[in-house]
C-alpha cells in the first residue's frame, strides 16, 4: 500500500506574483515595500507579464518537490497601497514558486547565485536580496531576467517578457529625456 505524498502548509508575511508563468515570493519586514513593489509589477507589466497572487499573506503548500503559493483568503484579491488603503485587484488562485526576492537585506557587492538562496519547506530557491523595493524593482528589469535564467528558475516565456517590459521602460524614458528641454 503506498501513501499520498505529504504536504506541507505554512502561511507568511508575505507577497506573491506571477511573472510570466513563475510565481515569485517578496518577503521583508513590515513597511519595507512588498505592496509598493507588487502594485509597481502589476501596473507596470499589464501586457500579461505581471499578475496579483497575494499580497501580505501567502500560504505557501509544498507538493513533493514544488512550491504552491496561494492568498490567505481574507487578503484574496485585494492590495494594500499606502494613502489610499486596501483596493480590489484582479488576482489569479495561485502559483509554482520558483523565486523570492527578499527585501531589507545587504545585498553583497559582488553576488553569487549559492550565496543568494532561500529556504521555504525544505525547498531551496534562488533569492534576490535588495535593500528596498526600489531597488528590487530596478534590478528585475536591468537583470531580473538573467538572475532568474541562470539560477534556472525562470521560464522561457517569463524571460522574454521581461526583457520587453525592460525595453518598453528604457523607451519611454529615452522619449521624456529627448522631449525635455536641455541645459539653459
Amino acid at each position: 500500500m503506498t501513501s499520498a505524498p505529504e504536504t506541507i502548509s505554512a502561511t507568511l508575511h508575505a507577497n506573491c506574483v506571477l511573472l510570466g508563468e513563475d510565481g515569485v515570493l517578496i518577503e521583508g519586514p513590515s513597511g519595507s515595500g512588498k505592496s509598493w513593489l507588487t502594485a509597481r509589477l502589476v501596473a507596470d507589466w499589464t501586457r500579461g507579464a505581471a499578475r496579483l497572487i497575494s499580497d501580505d499573506r501567502t500560504t505557501i503548500t509544498r507538493h513533493g518537490q514544488a512550491l504552491v503559493a496561494r492568498p490567505h483568503p481574507i487578503v484574496a484579491g485585494h492590495l494594500e497601497w499606502r494613502t489610499l488603503g486596501i483596493l480590489p485587484v484582479p488576482s489569479l488562485e495561485a502559483a509554482r514558486l520558483v523565486a523570492v526576492i527578499r527585501l531589507g537585506a545587504t545585498p553583497p557587492r559582488l553576488p553569487s547565485f549559492a550565496e543568494s538562496e532561500a529556504k521555504l519547506l525544505g525547498i531551496t530557491l534562488p533569492c534576490l536580496l535588495a535593500a528596498d523595493a526600489r531597488s528590487a524593482y530596478d534590478t528585475l528589469l536591468a537583470m531580473g531576467a538573467f538572475w532568474l535564467w541562470h539560477s534556472g528558475a525562470l521560464h522561457s516565456r517569463s524571460k522574454s517578457i521581461l526583457e520587453k517590459t525592460a525595453a518598453v521602460r528604457d523607451k519611454d524614458r529615452l522619449k521624456a529625456t529627448a522631449s525635455s528641454p536641455g541645459p539653459p
